[in-house]
């Protein structure tokens, strides 16, 4: 169940008072009932779509549990990545040391193999965001993952679009880019 909990504010309990005629209820309690039932409280109608469309697309392959993998060319994009992440109650491990070890023959000395992996621009032309989603992937330590992706160049897309969907299949786990 995905939820948008209305009146989390006092302005926002006052007009749902005023509408209703019931009084809302501390969020606080909502937070916990939601907590208790696993309830997935969303920010606003955008999230709840986004969301349930996750969830349709990956539902024969949700993830195991909180660890998410991120992959991306930025160290940038990484880092505020993880950080919503870490917002949203998931947790970013460290990669296993195999894992890392197969990354780090893609990647340059200045990038980064940990989690989020910063593979940098290079290692992308070179390897392909596939190439990275399937290591990162294969890492026991993660549940599911997480790509950041620049769209700019189509062309690189439509070069990489038949392996980014064996990895895609080939996963149990559900990557999102």
């Amino acid at each position: 169940i995905i939820v948008a909990k209305i009146g989390r504010s006092d302005a926002g309990a006052r007009a749902s008072l005023r509408h209703t005629g019931s009084i809302a209820g501390t969020y606080a309690a909502y937070q916990a009932a939601f907590r208790r039932h696993g309830v997935i409280e969303a920010a606003d109608i955008d999230e709840m779509v986004d969301l349930a469309a996750a969830f349709s697309l990956h539902r024969d392959r949700l993830p195991g549990g909180k660890r998410v993998g991120i992959g991306t060319a930025s160290g940038g994009g990484g880092g505020w990545l993880a950080d919503v992440c870490v917002d949203a109650g998931l947790t970013l491990p460290l990669l296993d040391a195999k894992t890392r070890a197969l990354l780090d023959r893609t990647i340059p000395s200045y990038g980064s193999s940990q989690n989020p992996v910063d593979a940098t621009a290079q290692a992308i032309v070179q390897a392909g965001y596939s190439e990275l989603m399937r290591l990162i992937a294969g890492s026991p330590e993660v549940d599911s993952v997480i790509m950041v992706v620049s769209a700019r160049i189509v062309a690189s897309f439509e070069k990489e679009q038949h392996a980014l969907t064996e990895v895609a299949r080939e996963s149990a786990k559900p990557i999102f880019l």
